[in-house]
């Protein structure tokens, strides 16, 4: 009996042995950490956590003061996971070694930040002057879109945000690597309870064994999927009163000054109903999406040798406002001279590394009147769609697209069109389930 009993105990022991070394050994790495940034700042925490069986480690209580001001900041959890704990503390080691665990989590809950406490004036004072004393770069439009009709200021930064009454920061942050398939699938959310909260995520294709102990080799991944959610919950009428304040006039005003700079922006003529919608979500806030989902993984770099309505159609682009879908359709884009006039010979980079040569056949026009024989599109099997191969085609799809170009090639899941956009060639994968209806040239 006692030694049945000891059979019983011993799991238990081996259990609570390996959860304190591995509490020991966070605890240890945590302290050694605090002690090299001591000379900056002061870091304490209320206790260290982990779970051997749902793969966890984190810190809670998170207090941080920094030396050169009286500020103090807080964070109530900072937390690591993965399929086990291993994966975590050997995570390091397995990189190097081309291997990358299931999934690894990252997650920061409710870190208070004070916009207006020392040390973040004294950092924005010194964006201001570093601002005033050199040439930057002209901004990327990502950068800009939230100033945009905002009197002189270019982007906002840390004074802006204060001085338009955005003080207290309670943000919390998730974030998930996941790997399936070849694919690297990367989920963040951001969220300040008062304000707003964005959700970001990103699934792309990467080649695992090209990394190394530093991290990645320097390569572009493809572009499987991408989905933005920004609800607004108050955040806009800070910014709205403060713009218009900075332009000496009403807050329709500074819409409207917003709206026509973003339109001149994008080189674009928009529906009145994109319009409005725009306007009433900058006034009342509310839901915007935008979403990305190519047919195919797909590098974003040589896109910028197409023209703007071609790459929207290359990334399966969608907006949603409010609800409202944006139909890029009857959006009139203005055609820029650089666009037109040069493009890559080698279109590699917009083909998940396909090389093609920009002067294969392209789209045959219809048949002169008075032919001997009346041509047209005629229905086919997709089971036949391989006979037709080097045909000019056109295809419905069911999320209610339409393709139409020379059938370049045909495999058991999908069939890739030659499709001309401006001076340039794409070849456009359709998968065959999505294809309701297929027509051939004849």
């Amino acid at each position: 009996m006692r030694f049945l009993k000891l059979l019983l105990i011993l799991p238990v022991l081996g259990y609570g042995g390996i959860k304190a070394y591995i509490w020991y050994d966070i605890k240890s790495n945590v302290d050694d950490a605090i002690v090299t940034v001591a000379p900056f700042v002061d870091i304490t925490y209320d206790s260290i956590f982990s779970s051997l069986l749902d793969g966890v480690i984190g810190i809670t209580g998170v207090v941080i003061r920094p030396k050169m001001t009286s500020d103090e900041f807080t964070i109530q959890e900072i937390n690591f996971s993965a399929p086990n704990i291993l994966d975590i503390f050997m995570l390091g080691s397995r990189i190097k070694d081309g291997e990358f665990p299931e999934y690894v989590g990252f997650e920061m809950k409710n870190a208070n930040i004070d916009i207006d406490s020392e040390i973040f004036v004294m950092l924005g004072d010194m964006q201001a002057q570093s601002i005033e004393s050199e040439t930057p770069e002209e901004p990327l439009l990502i950068e800009r879109m939230d100033a945009l009709g905002c009197g002189d200021i270019k982007k906002f930064g840390i004074n802006e945000l204060s001085a338009m009454g955005y003080n207290l920061l309670n943000l919390s942050v998730a974030m998930k690597f996941e790997q399936k398939s070849g694919q690297m699938n990367v989920e963040m959310r951001i969220k300040d309870s008062d304000l707003y909260s964005v959700g970001l995520i990103v699934q792309t294709r990467l080649d695992l064994n090209q990394m190394k102990s530093a991290g990645l080799q320097p390569t572009e991944p493809e572009i499987s999927k991408l989905e933005i959610e920004y609800n607004d919950t108050g955040y806009y009428k800070l910014r709205n009163r403060y713009c218009a304040e900075q332009n000496g006039g009403s807050i329709e005003q500074y819409v409207d000054a917003n709206t026509a700079q973003l339109t001149a922006e994008l080189g674009a003529v928009f529906p009145k109903k994109v319009v409005d919608d725009y306007r009433q979500f900058l006034t009342t806030g509310g839901r915007f999406t935008a979403s990305l989902n190519p047919a195919e993984s797909t590098l974003l770099s040589g896109l910028e040798f197409y023209e703007t309505a071609d790459i929207l159609d290359i990334l399966g682009m969608e907006v949603v406002i409010n609800g409202n879908n944006v139909d890029f359709s009857q959006i009139e884009w203005n055609v820029s001279a650089g666009k037109t006039t040069a493009r890559k010979n080698d279109t590699a980079n917009v083909r998940g590394g396909r090389s093609s040569n920009p002067t294969a056949a392209r789209v045959s026009p219809p048949a002169k009147a008075g032919s001997a024989k009346t041509r047209e599109y005629r229905k086919v099997r997709k089971s036949q769609l391989s006979r037709y191969i080097g045909k000019n085609i056109q295809v419905e799809t069911s999320i209610g697209k339409r393709r139409q170009g020379q059938l370049e090639s045909v495999d058991d899941e999908r069939i890739r069109i030659l499709m001309r956009f401006g001076n340039g060639e794409f070849s456009f994968p359709v998968k065959l389930e999505d294809i309701l209806q297929a027509k051939v040239y004849l």
